[in-house]
């Protein structure tokens, strides 16, 4: 999920909108700055599985934001 096309503005008001969890911001700041998701599964020393997991529930939430 590469979100590096949002700008600055936007992706701060997605992350107010959306209600994310601590771990889901911080992955959310890394996807704006098209971190892959092995690198930011070694920096938030977690599997890939679970950055994985993180990502969707993070899409569901944009989903929800986008259609308010």
């Amino acid at each position: 999920m590469n979100l590096s096309f949002l700008s600055k503005e936007q992706s701060e008001e997605y992350k107010r909108k959306m209600n994310l969890t601590e771990d889901e911001e911080q992955i959310f700041d890394m996807l704006t700055k098209n971190y892959s998701v092995v690198k930011i599964a070694g920096v938030m020393q977690m599997s890939t599985r679970t950055v994985d997991r993180r990502i969707k529930n993070i899409k569901i939430k944009m989903d929800m934001v986008s259609t308010l």
